[in-house]
């Protein structure tokens, strides 16, 4: 995929948007949305999970002195966890 072509961008966006409002308008669906970021060797990863318009967790996770497969590794643990 390219991410530097807006229109990707704008569309993948939109359909985030609509996964949202469809999500929380029932409260028995959980929404988990994780990102991870790495930066200057720095890995953060940052979760969200929501019941409704309900935060349940929120939670932030860094590790230092990263390679790239550490950070992979990194992800798959704390997007498990």
């Amino acid at each position: 995929m390219n991410y530097r072509d807006k229109g990707i961008i704008n569309n993948q966006i939109h359909l985030l948007d609509k996964l949202i409002n469809i999500s929380s308008s029932n409260p028995e669906n959980i929404l988990v949305i994780a990102n991870i970021n790495i930066k200057n060797n720095v890995a953060t990863s940052i979760l969200h999970i929501y019941s409704g318009h309900n935060i349940l967790a929120k939670t932030i996770h860094h590790a230092t002195n990263v390679t790239s497969i550490e950070a992979k590794l990194f992800l798959i643990r704390y997007s498990i966890n």
